[in-house]
């Protein structure tokens, strides 16, 4: 999904290199100038007791975005079990979609996003887009396994929650 929004990025006249656009701590130095992750994180934090220092907001943005990215792809393998190639990939692009609806659903109730029909449909699409990529991803990822693990004579479970 990264890789898939800095293309757009770079199209649109973004100028850093990959890991530049992708590494928040060395270019975010407070919470007011990072995004949703970085607010997520530091109000988990808040919850537990911890204040998390502004010199953090760029470490915490990506710790979260791809603990984010991480959590969505362990729901996708849970929903795709021990299914078929087919499922597999039908979970992944699920699970994007899903990732995307919930993300303005939640951080929108939360007040760090706005409310999704205040937002243009190009932006929309093109987040929607990055969200179908990653879940595509992450579903021929999963189907990929499938079929390794069957090259290799693993036996996989029939579902990965009993």
């Amino acid at each position: 999904m990264d890789a898939y929004r800095y293309r757009g990025e770079r199209r649109r006249g973004a100028a850093s290199r990959f890991a530049d656009w992708e590494l928040s701590s060395g270019q975010v130095t407070s919470f007011d100038e990072a995004g949703a992750p970085a607010e997520i994180g530091r109000r988990a934090a808040a919850l537990v007791g911890v204040q998390i220092p502004d010199r953090w907001a760029g470490v915490t943005q990506d710790v979260v975005h791809w603990s984010t990215g991480v959590s969505w792809g362990l729901v996708a393998g849970a929903v795709a079990g021990g299914g078929s190639a087919r499922w597999r990939l039908l979970a992944g692009v699920g699970t994007g979609v899903l990732a995307f609806t919930t993300s303005y659903a939640v951080l929108g109730a939360l007040g760090i996003y706005e409310p999704i029909w205040r937002y243009d449909r190009e932006s929309l699409g093109r987040d929607l887009a990055g969200h179908l990529v990653y879940g595509a991803t992450t579903g021929a990822g999963l189907a990929g396994f499938a079929g390794f693990a069957g090259f290799a004579g693993m036996r996989l479970p029939r579902t990965c929650i009993s």
